[in-house]
């Protein structure tokens, strides 16, 4: 690694240095949103799900408050319904 980074120092213009710095780093980015949207699919295909599963649950619960409402003849004090 040092013998690489003398022989880009002593060999090589500061502009071919940065050119090469940016090339690393663009390689390196490319990398990562790569392996970032390769795993993107199966992340959504959890959140659905768990949404899924979410949304079930919160209509169950608004139901069962519904149905115990609408079983107590007041749902607030004084209210005596229409």
């Amino acid at each position: 690694m040092k013998n690489f980074i003398t022989h880009m120092q002593e060999n090589k213009s500061p502009h071919e240095r940065r050119q090469f710095a940016l090339q690393v780093a663009g390689t390196i980015t490319a990398l990562i949103f790569v392996a970032w949207v390769a795993t993107l699919g199966v992340r959504l295909a959890q959140s659905s799900a768990q949404s899924a599963q979410e949304a079930a649950s919160n209509t169950a619960s608004t139901l069962v408050a519904v149905q115990q409402a609408s079983s107590t003849q007041t749902l607030l004090n004084g209210y005596s319904g229409y």
